[in-house]
């Protein structure tokens, strides 16, 4: 990687959120949530929708009701922990299969889904950024 080019600035700059997975449990132990927000690692307070199907998944779609998601680094191919409190104890993995300025949409097994579906449209839902499965 040319030291030169934007892209690599850009990584360097962001080198602690390529190290997710070792250091999600400290980052989410030590950071305050207005951090884990500031840095887009994290969305808070979300309402949760099914939204259709992905071969074996289902896809749901997180919102925020009447307002646009606040500044996020989440992307396509994310992985991404779904929780209702704590990320490190009660969590379910899912993916992120697309997202606008209001929405994202993530999918999530059968299983999951269904935790979340029993939860209801008003729950107050946490996505936490952990991991990218698309290989550049």
């Amino acid at each position: 990687v040319c030291c030169r080019c934007p892209t690599a600035v850009a990584t360097v700059a962001y080198w602690p959120l390529l190290l997710l997975p070792p250091l999600l449990p400290l980052l989410l132990q030590s950071w305050p949530l207005s951090r884990l927000s500031s840095e887009g690692v994290a969305l808070f307070k979300l309402a949760a929708a099914p939204d259709g199907g992905l071969l074996r998944d289902v896809v749901i779609k997180f919102f925020l009701p009447n307002r646009p998601l606040p500044f996020h680094a989440l992307s396509q191919g994310d992985i991404v922990l779904v929780s209702r409190g704590d990320p490190l104890s009660d969590s379910h993995e899912a993916v992120v299969v697309d997202y606008s300025s209001r929405w994202i949409r993530l999918a999530l097994n059968a299983t999951a889904a269904a935790a979340v579906a029993a939860a209801g449209r008003a729950a107050a839902w946490r996505l936490d950024l952990f991991a990218n499965t698309i290989s550049h």
